[in-house]
């Protein structure tokens, strides 16, 4: 009995010793020494949180601009609402949720990005070399992409609450996608672009797509950067401005070294 007790003692420990998040918080989930998975941060369950001041963790700083309501940059969240709203009033539910097509969010806390005009910033302490990351629409986004103000579910109307978005159409050749910029110190080591949509490619099949889950980005032709800079773009646009909504996840960030 004894023997089965010490057994069942040292299980205990590897699996509490070998858990994704640290309990201590704000020093890194030790047993993934590379990568950045934001469980170290404090958030409840099915809820976000946009931060006051920039969200810091290990060497990296998230960039945070707030003016009344309105905010720019990264913010906090472990939603996964795949639903529509019934009112413009719970936008949230879809704005911090990760779409995932018709899988659950298994996957913890993730950063909802939303770039301003000068784009969404991550800074690095040290120049460090990401391998690659983790990006999804949040279903705010989706739902703009593929159904721009509303759509019927059942013989029913439902509205996105994207107002101002176009349907995208293989005639306009209509796109979505996220430009990641690479910064070592004042010098740019290059961009790196990701389609979440395309309704017309270069490639032989001129396939049409739109992103409905997690997927990866590789950012190694960037080499070692001190800051990353998100923007976005999209060919819905109206005397410049883009009609879409410009919400989307990151998680994962995977490094070529140890950060923790």
């Amino acid at each position: 009995m004894h023997k089965q007790l010490l057994i069942l003692y040292a299980l205990v420990l590897l699996v509490t010793g070998c858990s994704k998040k640290n309990e201590k918080a704000n020093t890194g989930p030790f047993f993934y020494a590379t990568d950045m998975l934001f469980e170290d941060l404090p958030l409840e369950r099915f809820s976000q949180k946009v931060p006051d001041q920039p969200i810091k963790t290990g060497p990296a700083t998230f960039s945070i601009v707030k003016n009344g309501s309105d905010w720019t940059g990264f913010a906090l969240s472990n939603r996964n609402f795949r639903n529509y709203v019934t009112q413009e009033t719970e936008l949230d539910s879809t704005k911090f949720s990760v779409y995932s097509g018709t899988a659950v969010h298994a996957g913890g806390n993730f950063l909802v990005v939303h770039p301003g005009d000068d784009g969404a910033t991550i800074s690095f302490d040290r120049a460090l070399t990401v391998d690659k990351f983790l990006i999804a629409p949040t279903t705010f986004l989706y739902q703009a992409m593929m159904y721009a103000q509303g759509t019927t579910v059942g013989g029913k109307p439902v509205k996105t609450w994207a107002t101002g978005t176009r349907l995208l159409t293989t005639t306009k050749k209509d796109y979505v996608k996220v430009i990641i910029k690479g910064m070592n110190g004042t010098k740019a080591t290059g961009e790196v672009s990701f389609l979440l949509a395309d309704r017309w490619s270069d490639d032989a099949n001129k396939r049409s797509f739109t992103v409905n889950d997690w997927l990866p980005v590789s950012l190694e032709q960037l080499g070692a950067v001190t800051s990353l800079i998100f923007y976005f773009d999209s060919s819905d646009k109206t005397n410049d401005l883009i009609n879409t909504p410009a919400y989307f996840c990151i998680d994962g960030i995977r490094f070529k070294e140890n950060i923790y």
